[in-house]
């Protein structure tokens, strides 16, 4: 009873503490969000060719025929159910940019919330802005792809999870729907099943016996390998033995492969014809999984412009360097956040190392807010200065 009172005190102390602190940051941080949209907007107005292409034919089929053209893009349901309701109601291209920028802008207040939990001060604000001033992030906003949905959707659901373990209510009955909902918004929406594992299992104030955490933490990953297989198999355009037969570092571009053959029995779009094709060629597999690592971490492309390579350089190594300066702080500090982004990190730069890395970055820009919570720890020691 003491405890529960104790954890409700402190969650009245800091929804006061925050208040007064967004009235001071809040303007700043809004007019920082609108300036860099604005321009964006201005820039490249709303982008729906190249992969929003795919979408838009999908709504279209879903309009005349009441289903998807094929079982692949069930995980992009929410951008093409969007897209539909847009053409439905006569508001397309408009209203699927007015969602995902609403989106993004509650998603950026939560992130300041999650960084101001842990340092309850301009860190918050300084992380926050760091989020907004990366264009290559903020962009998306602005493309008819699944991408902005799903990197708010990210921030959000984090910040949910945080929420409800204060026993917040409403978070606790829209963390299921959340999920869902991320799952069918991006294939790799999935990953966030073991991280919210990770998360509930690693909570401090938990009575659960250790037994049935690993009861259930067994039962999750069993469920999670199950829901991987059921995605790969799900047909159209999926096909992930194609970069390895290929030797594909970057998607869609060709290297020199060995061959390689799969049993008839074996379905090829499966985790089992995946680590069929790796006993048959560990060596390649290490030599292409070590090339897609580095190039999903390092950034760096060679048909990049010298002053986009630089400040992509500039923002993430920076963002690196300080994450390895802080590990000691965040290693300390709340076990189930670091259990959820370390297991999120693992589990995207994992599968950009058995898939394919993308041209631009898409790929690891959905971790960039857990990059720079992991980096914001650094400054801890000066948070009350």
């Amino acid at each position: 009873m003491q405890q529960e009172l104790t954890q409700k005190s402190n969650s009245k102390n800091y929804l006061l503490q925050l208040r007064f602190t967004q009235h001071g940051h809040g303007i700043t941080l809004a007019m920082l969000w609108a300036i860099i949209n604005l321009a964006l907007f201005l820039q490249k107005g709303i982008v729906t060719g190249y992969e929003a292409e795919k979408y838009i034919t999908n709504a279209d089929h879903l309009l005349q025929t009441g289903h998807l053209a094929n079982g692949q893009f069930r995980y992009y349901y929410t951008e093409i159910l969007l897209i539909s309701i847009a053409k439905q109601t006569g508001t397309f291209p408009y209203l699927p940019v007015l969602v995902q920028l609403s989106l993004n802008a509650f998603a950026t207040l939560c992130f300041y919330r999650l960084l101001y939990q842990s340092h309850r001060n301009w860190i918050a604000a300084a992380g926050t802005a760091a989020l907004i001033a990366m264009v290559y992030y903020q962009e998306y906003n602005f493309y008819l792809f699944t991408e902005s949905i799903y990197f708010s959707g990210l921030i959000i659901y984090l910040h949910g999870l945080q929420q409800a373990v204060c026993r917040q209510r409403l978070w606790i009955a829209l963390l299921p729907l959340m999920l869902v909902l991320m799952i069918f918004t991006r294939p790799v929406g999935i990953f966030l099943v073991p991280a919210t594992v990770a998360f509930l299992l690693l909570q401090p104030n938990t009575h659960i016996l250790k037994i049935w955490k690993w009861l259930c933490c067994s039962i999750a990953i069993a469920a999670f390998t199950l829901m991987v297989n059921t995605i790969m198999n799900a047909g159209g355009g999926f096909n992930f033995l194609m970069p390895f037969s290929s030797g594909q570092i970057l998607c869609g571009v060709s290297n020199t492969a060995p061959a390689f053959i799969l049993p008839n029995n074996i379905n090829p779009n499966s985790l089992q014809g995946i680590g069929h094709m790796i006993v048959q060629q560990p060596r390649f597999f290490i030599q292409i999984a070590v090339e897609r690592f580095l190039s999903f971490w390092g950034l760096i492309r060679s048909f990049y412009a010298p002053a986009h390579n630089l400040f992509i350089a500039v923002y993430f190594y920076s963002l690196y360097l300080l994450s390895v300066l802080g590990i000691r702080r965040w290693c300390s500090s709340d076990h189930s956040l670091l259990g959820f982004i370390v297991t999120l990190l693992l589990l995207t730069s994992f599968a950009a190392t058995l898939s394919c890395d993308d041209w631009h970055n898409r790929f690891i820009l959905p971790l960039l807010p857990m990059i720079i919570i992991l980096a914001s720890f650094v400054a801890r020691p000066f948070a009350q200065k």
